[in-house]
């Protein structure tokens, strides 16, 4: 089940790849700019990670991989219906992010429902989930584009969605909820450390992107995580 779910949200990261020339002519900007609907969600949703982990651990990760799909497959819809670059990345922002909510709860789920001796297959299961989805992506891509246009792969994520949240709800069990402090600044400064980090390593190869910019950001991260790191050891609830 946990596995079906990762599949419905992951597939959405690479599946837009082969559109997106389509997606610069009707939009009239750069086929660089539209790799952004691309790219973006792929990092921020990456750098949410620890903080959808956490989440997950306060409220249960049942409720956060029900939750994950559900918004994923909303903030899908909305997809279909943009009406310029911007919308189409903040709206693939927001739905994978929500999509990448299902990673930590799946593994906390897995571990919640197997004994010691079953765990090793079935997180090897688990660990195929990443990589299966993104070549299903790319493959359930290209035929949906050339037949029926890009915004027909959202159609998909959102059927898929809906099968998957619909299993998720009659099959999955609870896990205990630990509620705790939420470490505020902890997230801020480790989601914005990573983001500056991950901005750098990105643009390398971009000649768009002036050099300055790019090291100011490589040093600006490395000092965000020292700071983070430092700010964690003094919490009573640290994030990692």
């Amino acid at each position: 089940v946990t596995l079906i779910g990762m599949l419905a949200t992951g597939f959405p990261f690479t599946i837009l790849t082969v559109a997106l020339g389509q997606i610069a002519e009707e939009f009239n900007v750069t086929e660089a700019l539209a790799t952004w609907s691309v790219s973006a969600p792929m990092l921020i949703s990456a750098v949410c990670l620890p903080l959808l982990g956490k989440l997950g651990d306060m409220y249960g990760h049942r409720r956060l991989f029900i939750f994950g799909i559900a918004g994923s497959t909303v903030f899908a819809a909305l997809c279909f219906f943009a009406w310029d670059i911007w919308s189409l990345i903040a709206f693939r922002v927001i739905s994978m992010v929500l999509a990448g909510a299902t990673t930590p709860s799946a593994m906390a789920l897995l571990f919640h429902v197997f004994t010691d001796d079953e765990r090793t297959r079935v997180i090897g299961w688990w660990s195929m989930g990443g990589p299966g989805s993104a070549a299903l992506g790319l493959i359930l891509g290209g035929p949906l584009v050339d037949f029926f246009g890009w915004r027909s792969v959202f159609m998909f994520q959102i059927v898929s969605g809906v099968i998957a949240w619909i299993i998720a709800v009659r099959a999955l069990p609870e896990t205990e909820a630990r509620p705790a402090a939420f470490d505020h600044l902890g997230n801020f400064a480790l989601i914005v450390s990573l983001l500056f980090l991950l901005f750098s390593v990105g643009s390398i190869s971009e000649e768009g992107v002036a050099a300055w910019m790019k090291w100011s950001a490589l040093v600006l991260g490395a000092l965000g995580l020292l700071a983070f790191f430092r700010f964690e050891r003094q919490v009573a609830h640290p994030i990692v």
